[in-house]
């Protein structure tokens, strides 16, 4: 790889996860705060509409953000047509929510979703506004505007939250954290780019709408497969089960959203313009899974194996019925944080169509396999279950598929695994034993604290005993990222 690509990789890393580590360390913490403040349900009332929301969301962008990212020239007519573009599409989103109110009414038997309609389709037009400015600054490799951007509104909409929310104000501190930090990120974008937001032309959106369909397509079938299953909870549970599911998805989606998906966006920009050269483009894959089986796998065993006490310490016993679910979960987070990356391969690699061909066979499956295993077990752990397992499936099947467009053996895939896999299962059967030795009657801080200790002993000393390359690897990665 050449000397400026790779530092280039380097500074993206470095300041999208210092940027994204301390905004996921305050988000985490503001977020379990919130839930011990706000009961399950008003979060169910949320994700009843962010259902919709999402949906339209993803159907407003069409694949613009990808394709400004990968092409090879991107000039200021571009930049101009393309925000005029999501931001027509992002009124024209927000008017069709508002439409949908009493539909959605209907299909979740709840009468008070206008509030909460009304919040997500003023998203919807901020959303539409920022989408094209912040993915030219990541394509001009602007990591430290986007680390201010991303942290600082972050806080400040979290502190009003929670001021809200011990005033007694669910919904007003759910609106403030969702809506907040959008205002502010479109005035800082109005002061840096808005003299060149001027011109629309319709060539320049055709040819970027060519580039982007195929992804925009995968990107919403992802979407309906990872929503529908919030859908039937609320349609048929209701908005306390939904609540439950939904934040116990959110919670185990952080260490997948906030490490996965920030070297992938890290790397998104960069592998463009690795489109001819197949082997670094394997090179970079194996190293990076190889990297998150390391860092996340045992973030994620820890969580399964101590997840009772995890949710009664620190969320409440109004959460209990979470923990099932996170236990669900955490499984299912070994698979989706190591699946995330396929496609930003397949797009790097100038092969969106691929990507769809992939989503549409998989997709079907994973949505049967919800609606079975909600009807079959009549409960949200039952669909959660049957989910976790037509995933891990789907991931291994996209791993497939890549590896043989990069002409390799897809033993290779798990060669990247089970080290970290055998790891994490030892020591969280040791751990859970050891600090069962210990009675910690009325002090659940010290259990966690003990589990927390073992666990992570048995994992690092095996890793450098055991599996010394390994080890070495993950610890140079490491370093280089976060720049020491």
């Amino acid at each position: 790889m050449e000397p400026e690509l790779r530092s280039k990789i380097k500074v993206g890393l470095q300041w999208s996860l210092w940027g994204r580590g301390l905004k996921v360390f305050i988000d985490l913490g503001i977020s379990l705060l919130l839930m011990r403040l706000i009961a399950p349900t008003y979060h169910g009332q949320f994700a009843m509409v962010a259902v919709i929301a999402g949906f339209l969301e993803m159907f407003r962008a069409w694949g613009t953000t990808s394709s400004i990212i990968q092409q090879d020239e991107v000039k200021q007519e571009d930049l101009s047509t393309l925000f005029w573009f999501n931001v027509f599409t992002g009124i024209a989103a927000a008017g069709v929510l508002l439409l949908l109110n009493s539909l959605l009414a209907k299909f979740y038997q709840s009468g008070d979703l206008w509030p909460i309609v009304v919040a997500y389709a003023l998203n919807l037009v901020l959303s539409g506004s920022l989408a094209i400015p912040l993915a030219y600054w990541l394509r001009s490799f602007d990591y430290q505007k986007l680390f201010w951007v991303e942290l600082i509104p972050g806080i400040l909409a979290g502190i009003g939250a929670l001021f809200f929310a011990l005033h007694q104000a669910p919904q007003l501190a759910l609106f403030i954290r969702m809506l907040l930090p959008s205002v502010i990120i479109l005035g800082i974008v109005l002061l840096s780019l808005g003299h060149q937001l001027g011109s629309f032309k319709a060539e320049c959106l055709k040819r970027h709408i060519g580039f982007g369909w195929p992804i925009a397509t995968d990107e919403l079938l992802n979407y309906i497969v990872r929503n529908v299953d919030n859908m039937l909870i609320g349609h048929v549970l209701g908005a306390n089960a939904l609540g439950l599911y939904s934040r116990a998805y959110s919670l185990l989606l952080f260490p997948l959203r906030n490490f996965s998906q920030v070297v992938a966006k890290a790397l998104f920009p960069v592998l463009g313009t690795l489109r001819e050269q197949p082997e670094q483009v394997l090179a970079i894959y194996l190293k990076v899974v190889r990297l998150i089986a390391c860092l996340l796998f045992p973030f994620l065993t820890f969580v399964y194996f101590f997840a009772e006490p995890l949710v009664n310490t620190i969320l409440g016993a109004s959460w209990a019925g979470s923990i099932p679910l996170i236990k669900v979960f955490a499984m299912l987070g070994l698979a989706q944080s190591v699946g995330t990356l396929e496609g930003l391969f397949f797009q790097s690699m100038g092969v969106p169509r691929q990507q769809l061909r992939i989503g549409l066979v998989t997709k079907p499956i994973l949505v049967g396999a919800m609606v079975a295993g909600l009807f079959g077990w009549q409960s949200s752990v039952g669909l959660a279950t049957a989910y976790a397992l037509a995933s891990t499936g789907v991931v291994l099947y996209g791993a497939r598929q890549l590896l043989r467009l990069l002409e390799r053996d897809f033993v290779l895939f798990f060669r990247q695994l089970w080290p970290p896999l055998l790891l994490c299962g030892l020591a969280g059967l040791l751990s859970k034993f050891l600090a069962g030795l210990v009675l910690f009657e009325g002090r659940p801080f010290f259990y966690l604290g003990l589990s927390t200790l073992s666990f992570s002993f048995v994992y690092l000393a095996g890793l450098v005993y055991l599996f010394p390359k390994v080890y070495e690897e993950a610890k140079v990665s490491v370093r280089s990222i976060v720049g020491l």
